[in-house]
């Protein structure tokens, strides 16, 4: 009896989808203003990636939970320069049935603005940009193909949401702006989407400002120019009021809808999971079932909040980890043996510009603008990192670093200058940098480092390499995680050079 028990169960799992529920962030460490789109049973995600190179990030599911990196939609390969400006801000992808193809279109902030690439296929070479020169097309720009083909792009404004018809293989407008909404009073009336669900347009923006006061609204009208009246639940996702006040998830907005092909409605949207009023992590990607009532309007997960655990029926779960539950491994090894790991990433140029595999592991040399780093996203906030590296020349710096941004940094690191060795450790917050040295065997050029991350607090660590006596990690400084949090970024973590070459062997992250 037990056994056809068992039978039942498993099938009605297949039929009906998994009532376990899953985790969020599904995209866990930087992951922000996600956008999703579908094709049969194949969803396609990407994120901002800011001044990251390779930028834009693709990821493929078949659940909407466990996603996998799969390509970028902005490499060296389609020739657009990531050395300039601020970096990528709030892309959409959109699959246009009427001529099989994916479609990405972004903010490039301070060079060149607007942009769209497209591919046939998501995880091969996506096409040169086609630049949109008109300087109304403002930030977090959209696509929407309508059933005869025409398709319209929406965007923000000024502080309000404005619509153009566009072709998206040239850029050529269509039409002229038209004004669809100023949003409900909310500062940053943005990330603006359409839809058309049975007989209505619905769009959904984001207000409050990407930070404690984000939230969500919807607005529909029965014409695609309008006017767009709101939903009398506004706004359908926010963590703002009192009944979310106490949740570890906050920052909710930067929404974007699918139909998954089982009929079921899915919302991802970014969010965070902060130190008090800092999140250090950045924001990440979340997952929310949505229901359609009989009046035509939706609900995000029965009152407009999320949590951690979604006890929830899902789509029938794959068994590849998500980005999510891979940090739940005991480690995460990178031998560099083969290749530069794909979700590793430099910022403005290339990882392979600054960095190569060689048959003794990864060779890392010193930019003469920016001090060359490459490394992964850390994913959660008790974390230990370690690396081996071997500096060959008689000076240099290396080390292991977890990067904010150019003015927002921890690394500890092995320096060897004027006939000397010591390791450092350095917190470089903007203006204010904290150096902790300790003087070590002037021929010393093999050492093992580590940072520990315990949420609040990062501890540096190093021990020499070559020594079997020296088994004991000896920690040199410590930091409050605070101070890497801030801005649209999340962090990275990996080696870096800022004098010379060094060698590095091994890495591994255990998230614990």
């Amino acid at each position: 009896m037990r056994r056809y028990l068992l039978i039942i169960q498993l099938l009605l799992i297949a039929l009906y989808g998994s009532a376990q529920g899953y985790k969020n962030p599904v995209i866990s460490g930087m992951a922000p203003d996600p956008s999703v789109c579908r094709v049969g049973d194949d969803y396609y995600l990407v994120t901002s990636s800011f001044i990251q190179n390779p930028a834009l990030p693709i990821y493929h599911s078949k659940d909407l939970i466990n996603w996998e990196l799969i390509n970028y939609a902005v490499t060296d390969q389609n020739g657009l320069d990531l050395s300039k400006g601020v970096g990528m801000f709030a892309p959409t992808i959109r699959y246009n049935e009427h001529d099989s193809t994916f479609y990405v279109i972004c903010t490039n902030v301070g060079c060149g603005q607007n942009f769209i690439v497209h591919s046939k296929h998501p995880d091969s070479t996506w096409s040169n940009p086609v630049w949109l020169t008109n300087p109304r097309i403002g930030i977090d720009p959209s696509l929407f193909w309508t059933d005869d083909g025409t398709c319209y792009l929406q965007c923000t404004g000024d502080n309000n949401i404005i619509q153009i018809c566009i072709n998206p293989k040239t850029g050529e407008e269509l039409s002229s702006f038209h004004y669809l909404t100023d949003g409900l009073g909310g500062r940053y009336p943005e990330g603006p989407h359409m839809y058309k669900v049975g007989d209505y347009y619905y769009l959904m923006i984001s207000e409050g400002g990407t930070e404690f006061g984000h939230h969500v609204n919807l607005f529909r009208s029965d014409d695609i120019w309008g006017p767009f009246m709101p939903a009398p639940n506004n706004p359908i996702l926010s963590h703002v009021g009192k009944k979310a006040q106490n949740n570890p998830i906050q920052c909710t907005g930067h929404a974007d809808l699918i139909e998954a092909h089982d009929g079921s409605w899915w919302m991802v949207f970014l969010g965070t999971r902060p130190i008090g009023e800092f999140y250090p992590l950045g924001r990440e990607t979340f997952l929310a079932p949505v229901e359609w009532n009989n009046n035509g309007w939706l609900t995000v997960n029965g009152n407009g909040t999320v949590s951690e655990q979604m006890n929830v029926k899902t789509l029938p779960q794959t068994a590849k980890e998500s980005i999510s539950q891979r940090k739940n491994s005991i480690t995460s090894l990178y031998g560099f043996h083969h290749e530069i790991p794909e979700d590793w990433n430099a910022y403005r140029v290339s990882p392979q510009t600054v960095a190569q595999i060689t048959p003794d592991g990864l060779e890392i040399k010193a930019s003469n603008t920016y001090d060359a780093f490459v490394g992964t996203r850390q994913q959660d906030y008790y974390m230990d990192v370690e690396l081996k590296l071997e500096i060959a020349d008689w000076e240099g710096e290396a080390g292991l670093c977890v990067h904010h941004d150019d003015g927002k940094r921890y690394n500890v690191a092995l320096v060897r200058e004027n006939g000397q060795a010591f390791v450092k450790s350095e917190c470089l917050f903007n203006s204010v940098n904290q150096v902790k040295t300790t003087e070590i065997d002037a021929k010393t050029h093999v050492i093992d480092l580590k940072i520990s991350s315990q949420k609040e607090l990062y501890k540096f660590y190093w021990k020499y390499s070559d020594n079997p006596n020296s088994k004991e990690w000896n920690e040199i400084g410590q930091m409050d995680a605070q101070f890497l949090a801030g801005g649209f970024s999340g962090l990275l973590v990996g080696p870096y050079v800022k004098k010379g070459k060094a060698l590095f062997t091994w890495f591994t992250i255990k998230y614990k």
